[in-house]
């Protein structure tokens, strides 16, 4: 229990603090929508040992505010419960397990190592490497990868494929189409592939700025 632990410790010291108490169960489901996106991941998590084994995606788009980050990191623990992580009987702590980054993040350290095609490779190995690796938001909506981002992305999606390592993914894009306009035709279809996609359509939790309680004065 000790070592899957750490492995969402190791998740939460990444993607922040937040993230911690997210599950299933603590999902405000006020829709048909949300019921059924939920309903739709409680059925792949069903065989979740058989995809993550496979390599198969997770992709969650739809609106900013509308809860895909807290669904992802409940796909997460229920893998993690589901036993998708084995603990090596000489590791005390997990190693490179699950790696997570926005685009901000993967892309200052891709650039960081320019010049350097060693550099450039051990960026790469970190994503390329890790049993799991989760991307946020690599791509703003209304925004395009240049051809460096969406060649250094597709080359990480693409070692991993072959090597059925699963990558999980969310996006504010609206759906196919734009993800494609996002990111480029060739990395969304690696994206995509036999990936479990959940469309989160639905209004965002965040209150609108006119509803904070703003003062007439």
């Amino acid at each position: 229990m000790k070592y899957y632990n750490a492995i969402f410790d190791s998740y939460l010291s990444q993607r922040g603090k937040r993230y911690r108490d997210c599950r299933l169960a603590n999902f405000k489901k006020l829709t048909k929508a949300h019921l059924d996106a939920v309903e739709k991941i409680k059925n792949w998590l069903a065989d979740v040992q058989k995809h993550f084994d496979a390599g198969r995606g997770v992709i969650l788009f739809g609106p900013a505010g509308t809860g895909k980050d807290h669904l992802i990191t409940a796909v997460l623990v229920e893998a993690i419960k589901s036993g998708c992580f084995p603990c090596p009987e000489y590791e005390a702590t997990p190693k490179n397990e699950v790696v997570w980054a926005n685009g901000p993040t993967l892309f200052s350290e891709m650039r960081d190592a320019i010049g350097s095609d060693e550099r450039e490779a051990d960026a790469k190995a970190k994503y390329v490497g890790a049993r799991l690796a989760m991307f946020s938001d690599i791509c703003q909506s209304g925004n395009k990868l240049t051809d460096h981002q969406r060649q250094t992305f597709y080359s990480i999606l693409d070692k991993r494929y072959s090597r059925c390592k699963p990558t999980w993914f969310s996006t504010n894009a609206a759906n196919r189409g734009e993800l494609s306009e996002m990111l480029g035709g060739d990395v969304a279809d690696r994206l995509l592939g036999d990936s479990l996609v959940v469309p989160c359509v639905w209004e965002s939790y965040r209150k609108p700025l006119n509803e904070l309680g703003q003062s007439d004065d």
